[in-house]
């Protein structure tokens, strides 16, 4: 959701819904790029599109992959950024962007990726790789599913952030929500839902 509306990236085409209007090719890309995921800067508000130049679901091609800066109502992005991997996920925490891609996860710093940590449960599969289902917060900590564990990064010390493990399932999630109170959903292909309560000691 950008500028209260919702966006939907569809291979080289960015569409929107705005209320009940849906608008098709607000933005249209190259004929071989393709939009892997999107977000929002928080230093200039403007939008951030991932962007791969083939399809490239695994990471497990070597592609050319970028980050358009896009306002919401021009005909081209305003700037390209080129990376060094396929940018899976964006997920804004307390004023940062977090990023992952590939088998890493880092932050967007306004001119490109700055590397924070490797996965390491995490195989090149788009069934595996941290996508932004993958991904949530309680308040200032941001969660990530590392394959069958959950990764933390957040304050255990006033001002000083740490990465931890909350728990290990011994199977990869599908996804972590934030359910509220302080509780994290979570799923697996299995069908199965389960919480978490984080408060708990």
């Amino acid at each position: 959701v950008f500028e209260d509306v919702l966006w939907i990236g569809d291979g080289r085409y960015l569409h929107n819904v705005n209320n009940t209007t849906a608008n098709y090719n607000v933005l249209q890309l190259g004929s071989n790029e393709v939009v892997q995921a999107l977000g929002i800067d928080p230093g200039n508000g403007l939008m951030l599109i991932s962007v791969s130049v083939g399809q490239n679901a695994s990471t497990t091609q070597f592609k050319t992959n970028k980050v358009l800066i896009y306002d919401g109502y021009s005909n081209k992005p305003r700037r390209s950024v080129i990376v060094d991997e396929r940018i899976s996920s964006f997920y804004s925490v307390g004023g940062v962007t977090y990023v992952t891609y590939g088998k890493n996860l880092g932050y967007w710093n306004g001119s490109g990726i700055t590397f924070l940590r490797k996965l390491s449960d995490v195989s090149f599969s788009n069934t595996s790789l941290p996508t932004r289902h993958r991904m949530t917060n309680i308040d200032n900590t941001l969660y990530v599913a590392d394959g069958h564990y959950l990764l933390a990064f957040g304050e255990i010390l006033k001002g000083q952030k740490f990465f931890y493990y909350l728990m290990n399932n011994g199977t990869g999630m599908s996804l972590i929500t934030h359910l509220g109170k302080g509780v994290i959903g979570y799923a697996y292909t299995t069908d199965k839902f389960y919480t978490l309560d984080t408060t708990v000691k």
